[in-house]
């Protein structure tokens, strides 16, 4: 008996270690909350998001995992601006640094017109429902070690399985 408790003790332990790695270094779990994300991600979806890829560098329009003392939880945005950019939406339009850039992706709102510049090892992110989304326009830009991993592989809707 005392061989089997303490087998079982020692399974747990080195589970909560393993986890404790993969959610460290490799993927945290993702529950999306709200619809700021529309049409992109929508509310109840589940998955994962890579945090290794955070340390393979962060793109403009990736979908990223924030945590940070202003938000005091996860929250999925959408890269827009980079560290020591200028950042500005001109009649629906984003420029950087003066340029025009295209969004790649399907919006579900319009955004309104404002600039901001950022400093080194700041990111501006928005949520795609720009009417609804509470973002860098309201928190201020992220740090780099706000953001906790990039991209979401949604495994639930089972009809919306894919990476984002």
């Amino acid at each position: 008996m005392k061989s089997f408790i303490k087998d079982v003790v020692v399974t747990f332990i080195e589970s909560i270690i393993i986890l404790a790695i993969i959610v460290s270094f490799i993927a945290i779990p993702v529950r999306v909350v709200g619809s700021s994300m529309e049409p992109t991600l929508y509310n109840g979806y589940l998955g994962f998001s890579a945090v290794f890829k955070k340390w393979l560098g962060i793109e403009r329009f990736d979908v990223v995992i924030i945590e940070s003392d202003k938000t005091k939880e996860k929250i999925v945005k959408r890269v827009i601006g980079l560290p020591n950019e200028k950042v500005e939406y001109r009649d629906n339009k984003l420029y950087i640094n003066d340029e025009y850039v295209m969004e790649n992706y399907q919006l579900n709102s319009t955004t309104e017109d404002f600039v901001i510049s950022l400093n080194d090892n700041e990111y501006f992110c928005m949520g795609d429902n720009r009417y609804i989304s509470k973002d860098s326009r309201y928190y201020g830009p992220f740090e780099k070690e706000d953001i906790k991993a990039v991209g979401v592989l949604v495994l639930f809707p089972f009809d919306n399985i894919g990476l984002r």
